[in-house]
């Protein structure tokens, strides 16, 4: 009982927001605070060359702990004592080597240019930080921020940076790169195991290298979006949260810790601690490290008030800046489906949601046999219809979630579950079918309203050998191997070109109310074909995911080819059909 009228006491005390929490600099004082509330008594340990120093913290209201010394202690280890545990610090900016202690870390600031891209015009590259790099056969730096922002032409095709440069991607998305609890010794995984919201994956480099990675991107065009893990922690009982301030950051039930994750457990995201432990971690992503965007994993678990809270402060702090996340949960949770982040709760918010029911209409649910349009699945052509149009509410038969098409993050594959190609083939795709529906699913994306989201590797074909779930399967499974793109040069080619195109028709441009002005579908039970008003003329696209030739209901009309066959060409349109497999896109004179 004790501890619960606690835990109420400290949830009211929204004053909370105004303390300043960690290591700190104050003159030329380093300062430290943490949150303790259940504590009677914490101690800060300074760690020396012949041991340790201990000093008593003063206790102050609002449940914290204070001491301030006279020396500046940047760079030295630290950590806190509470009764039998030593515990570092949750606002720690540093772990050391071997993340038993953490390192004072001082705010050095972000003088680097700052890159402004609109977000409505977002095409996104998601890759981890290892997979894009550990390829052994290019000679990228053995530091992963490092090699990031790496180029090299090898055998004539260009690798890192330079390629997602050429693609046309103008935000990476980066896989987890803060502090990975599950990693020990340069080990791998995706990094969905978060504990330090404010320290950085130390076996993937300094601050400082990712401070310049970032400059490297910025200089090429392209924003840097961190994948962002506010859902659970790595641990529960034995975290530095519960060690410090037991019942305080998680969602409890009557038998313990909420898993709405299915990973672990869950934070209160409508507690002000934790409101200010995501706010403040965010906010220090931006001022250090001048990062673009987020991506919030399982937002379903965030309360929709706190999502809304944190992103008008982010938004506010950085206009342009890219918010997007899953609308879903992992588990059953106490957080009622009322109070959930969901698609169509982000209408007219200003942030996107990963659009699953695009993804499904496309290639078919995470069934490993489940197929969807490009397999000539024709149940799901009105899905598809749709995604094209933006997921908006297109007409009195075509509903969407969103209340305008940059709120649906479009796409077909991410790390999660089968990459595209395993996906074709786990589902029955012959392998001579493999690269005309990988075109088609490709050029239903591009040309799609929404935000363009692209799996590292998809567009040369990569594959993970079948392996559904690559979270910790190491090089063989999740290295990109470059040597891909120059065997499936001719689809990064495509894809370049699409992106490129997409461009041209600036479909990031039109509003609802333009969408549902100037795309006019053609009645077909099997094909989708439509016609699409733009200011550079009017544009025929005909789909066609059958196994036959279609004829084409604008057959007449007076154009030139743009694309035929799932392939760039020019001249006159003169066919009267479409071709299987495949798209058409011809312009009118």
């Amino acid at each position: 009982m004790k501890n619960y009228i606690l835990r109420l006491w400290v949830e009211k005390l929204s004053n909370i927001y105004d303390v300043k929490l960690g290591a700190f600099r104050e003159n030329s004082k380093t300062c430290f605070r943490v949150f303790a509330p259940n504590r009677e008594e914490i101690d800060l340990v300074i760690f020396n060359e012949n041991g340790a120093d201990t000093f008593d913290m003063k206790k102050e209201k609002m449940g914290t702990f204070y001491i301030e010394l006279e020396s500046d202690l940047e760079g030295r280890e630290y950590a806190y004592m509470s009764d039998e545990y030593v515990v570092i610090d949750p606002y720690v900016k540093k772990l050391n080597k071997d993340k038993t202690r953490g390192v004072v870390l001082f705010p050095k600031g972000n003088t680097y240019n700052k890159l402004d891209i609109d977000p409505d015009t977002a095409v996104i590259y998601e890759t981890h930080v290892k997979d894009f790099t550990m390829d052994k056969s290019v000679p990228f730096s053995k530091t992963p921020f490092k090699a990031m922002a790496e180029s090299f032409n090898v055998d004539g095709v260009e690798v890192g940076l330079n390629h997602i440069k050429e693609l046309g991607a103008n935000y990476v998305h980066l896989l987890p790169i803060q502090d990975i609890a599950s990693i020990k010794d340069d080990t791998y995984n995706w990094g969905y195991d978060p504990e330090f919201y404010f320290a950085l994956e130390n076996s993937y480099g300094s601050p400082e290298d990712f401070r310049e990675m970032v400059e490297k991107f910025h200089e090429k065009g392209i924003g840097v979006v961190m994948d962002v893990v506010y859902n659970h922690t790595y641990r529960n009982g034995s975290s530095v949260f519960e060690k410090l301030a037991p019942g305080n950051y998680y969602r409890m039930n009557e038998n313990g810790f909420s898993n709405g994750s299915g990973v672990g457990s869950e934070l209160d995201t409508s507690k002000d601690i934790v409101r200010k432990l995501i706010v403040e971690s965010l906010e220090y992503m931006l001022d250090e490290y001048n990062v673009d965007g987020f991506r919030f994993d399982l937002l379903g678990l965030m309360d929709k008030e706190t999502t809304y809270y944190v992103f008008d402060i982010l938004k506010k702090k950085k206009p342009n800046i890219l918010l997007y996340g899953e609308p879903w949960t992992g588990g059953p949770t106490i957080l009622s489906q009322d109070e959930m982040t969901l698609k169509g709760t982000n209408r007219g918010k200003g942030f996107a949601l990963f659009n699953d029911t695009y993804r499904d209409a496309l290639r078919g649910d995470n069934n490993p046999n489940s197929i969807g349009y490009i397999s000539n699945e024709i149940i799901c052509r009105t899905g598809m219809i749709s995604g094209i149009a933006g997921s908006i509410d297109f007409s009195d038969d075509i509903k969407g979630p969103f209340e305008n098409p940059g709120e649906s993050i479009n796409y077909f594959s991410c790390h999660d579950n089968f990459i595209l190609r395993d996906k074709l083939v786990s589902s029955g795709t012959p392998e001579e079918l493999v690269d005309r529906r990988t075109r088609l699913a490709f050029s239903i994306l591009a040309l799609s309203f929404g935000k363009m989201f692209i799996q590292s590797g998809t567009e040369m074909g990569r594959t993970k050998n079948m392996c559904e779930n690559s979270y910790n399967a190491g090089y063989e499974i999740n290295c990109l191997f470059w040597n891909l793109k120059k065997e499936n040069l001719d689809l990064f080619e495509y894809v370049k070109k699409l992106i490129s195109f997409r461009r041209e028709l600036k479909l990031d441009k039109f509003s609802s109310e333009d969408i549902r002005k100037k795309l006019l579908f053609y009645i077909n039970d099997r094909i989708i074909s439509y016609k699409l008003e733009t200011d550079m003329g009017n544009y025929y696209v005909g789909i066609n995911p059958t196994p036959e030739s279609v004829e084409s209901p604008f057959a007449e009309i007076d154009a030139e080819i743009i694309i035929e066959n799932s392939i760039f060409t020019t001249g006159k349109y003169h066919s009267g059909s479409i071709m299987p497999e495949s798209v058409i896109v011809v312009r009118e004179k």
